[in-house]
């Protein structure tokens, strides 16, 4: 319990509370939740961790956040989908890939999966310098 106790300490919480945070996610998309809003917060936990968490990271660079928030956002969709596969018996992936991608090849949707992310964060890094300028 040295001079770095507050810090790690802090560092504690926050582990813990995401593992909660976690938790209660699966819960309730597992047992409460209606069908739309599952798909729904799925689709937009997909849009954040594709779009929005590279955007931010290249706009303010990857040392602003914070290791478990991250993880808990990449990990959100898979989280969500672990919850309504348990209870509907219906894969969310398979949704979202035959919604918006169709009967495109594995190759497209590879391409697709990496490539948003990489313009996202590409976008971020432009408005950077934009704003430095």
């Amino acid at each position: 319990m040295g001079a770095d106790w507050p810090r790690d300490r802090k560092r504690i919480v926050e582990l813990i509370a995401t593992l909660v945070l976690a938790g209660v996610i699966v819960w309730q998309y597992g047992s409460l939740a209606p069908r739309v809003i599952i798909v729904l917060s799925f689709f937009l936990s997909l849009v954040v961790a594709l779009l929005q968490l590279p955007f931010l990271a290249g706009y303010y660079g990857v040392h602003r956040f914070r290791p478990a928030l991250v993880v808990l956002l990449i990990a959100l969709p898979l989280l969500i989908a672990l919850g309504y596969s348990a209870v509907y018996q219906k894969n969310l992936f398979l949704i979202w890939h035959c919604e918006w991608l169709g009967n495109a090849l594995p190759a497209t949707t590879a391409a697709v999966i990496v490539m948003l992310p990489l313009l996202s964060y590409l976008f971020g890094r432009i408005g950077r310098k934009i704003r430095r300028t």
